[in-house]
């Protein structure tokens, strides 16, 4: 049972990670649960648009490669850079319910699949990605109310107004699952009310969501107490600095295929 307070909000919970217990010892997570509400969320948005321009039934077929390699990729991610508590207890590398599943990981390897997909259906591979991306930010915003739940993903300590306490600590701390939280969600409404629809070229919203995701994860992350860490750099950082430098040179290339096409 976890035990989370927000002392100057009034707010007290006390929740239980696990929200069934099913026979033969399966426990069923509220972590999972509301991971999966946000992706069932993503492939709804995602159905919703491709639908308008071409039949849709393709996205249940790339579902079938990218979300089990996007929990492959979320867990190897973890793993690497998290060695040394897995090197001498191999085993626990597929125990991915005791925890350790990093987003990045997660991302980068359904982008993968994405890619091949495509090119193997021969599907416009910006135009798809560019649908992807208000579907995945959208369930990043759900997903991170899982850390809630875990009491985890937190950060440093702190006397903000709106600072949280976790499990009786003596002190306060940074709500980082929550500014995450609010910043994807905040990215996801510009992403699909305005850039989606006045866009000129594909490739603008892929482009809006490297570099919003990007700059909110890189300050987020300075206040996180729990980040993975490549010698004395945060890796979460490091990406991120390197999903806005995609995201800006993504926007300038596509730009200018859209002004020589329009030249044309």
């Amino acid at each position: 049972m976890n035990h989370i307070e927000f002392p100057n909000l009034g707010l007290d919970f006390h929740i239980n990670p696990i929200a069934l217990e099913l026979p033969f010892g399966i426990k069923l997570h509220w972590y999972g649960i509301i991971i999966a509400v946000g992706m069932v969320l993503a492939v709804f948005i995602a159905y919703r648009e491709i639908k308008k321009v071409r039949d849709a039934e393709f996205l249940f077929d790339m579902l079938l490669i990218t979300l089990p390699g996007g929990i492959i990729g979320a867990r190897l991610y973890y793993v690497v850079f998290s060695w040394d508590s897995y090197k001498n207890n191999l085993s626990e590398i597929f125990a991915i319910w005791h925890g350790g599943l990093a987003i990045y990981g997660g991302i980068i390897a359904g982008f993968i699949c994405v890619v091949i997909f495509a090119k193997v259906r021969k599907i416009p591979l910006l135009w798809l990605l560019d649908i992807c991306s208000c579907g995945c930010i959208l369930a990043q915003s759900i997903g991170r109310w899982g850390n809630f739940v875990n009491a985890e993903a937190y950060g440093g300590k702190t006397d903000v107004f709106w600072g949280m306490v976790v499990n009786d600590a003596d002190y306060m701390v940074h709500p980082t699952f929550f500014y995450e939280s609010l910043w994807n969600f905040i990215g996801f409404l510009i992403l699909y009310f305005v850039v989606l629809r006045r866009k000129k070229n594909d490739g603008a919203c892929l482009s809006f969501y490297f570099v919003w995701y990007g700059a909110g994860r890189f300050f987020i992350e300075a206040l996180r107490s729990d980040s993975l860490y490549l010698g004395t750099i945060k890796v979460s950082q490091l990406v991120a600095l390197l999903s806005c430098a995609a995201g800006i040179a993504l926007f300038v290339f596509t730009h200018k295929i859209g002004k020589k096409r329009d030249a044309e």
